[in-house]
């Protein structure tokens, strides 16, 4: 099942720049094998974001969302095999599962809704193919 985020979220994503950690961060943006990997982490209760055939369960305060582009050229990759591991700031693993894809606005994104209900730093570390090797990064955001 496929959710499409609002245009102006997915934009988002790509405006400004930001590495390493950030305490509220609109997007952060790693690299690794020649991609940029961008995650955003969003509320689910945003107004700004309309969920389309898979809606957040009752307990899930957040998405985190994830673009690949080329380091080079910056064009957008479609980058299948993505894995997600997500830990609280008390050490336990929220998820560690492979990651739905969806397209929005002919981009391909990667998306988890969870529940982020411990305040401190949460770790997600995005493991994915590309260039016939397995990369990671390692994105640390507060709530």
């Amino acid at each position: 099942m496929h959710f499409l985020i609002t245009a102006a979220i997915v934009i988002s994503l790509f405006a400004g720049s930001s590495t390493g950690y950030c305490e509220r961060p609109p997007h952060l943006v790693e690299e690794a094998g020649g991609l940029n990997v961008y995650m955003g982490v969003m509320e689910t209760s945003n107004p700004d974001v309309a969920w389309k055939g898979e809606n957040p369960k009752s307990e899930d305060t957040h998405h985190l969302v994830f673009v690949f582009r080329n380091a080079k050229t910056g064009r957008a990759e479609n980058t299948t095999g993505i894995k997600l591991k997500v830990r609280a700031p008390s050490g336990a693993t929220l998820v560690d599962s492979a990651v739905k894809q969806f397209i929005a606005k002919g981009i391909a994104s990667y998306g988890q809704f969870l529940n982020l209900k411990e305040e401190g730093r949460y770790e997600a570390t995005v493991t994915f193919p590309h260039g016939g090797r397995e990369h990671s990064v390692t994105f640390r955001f507060k709530k």
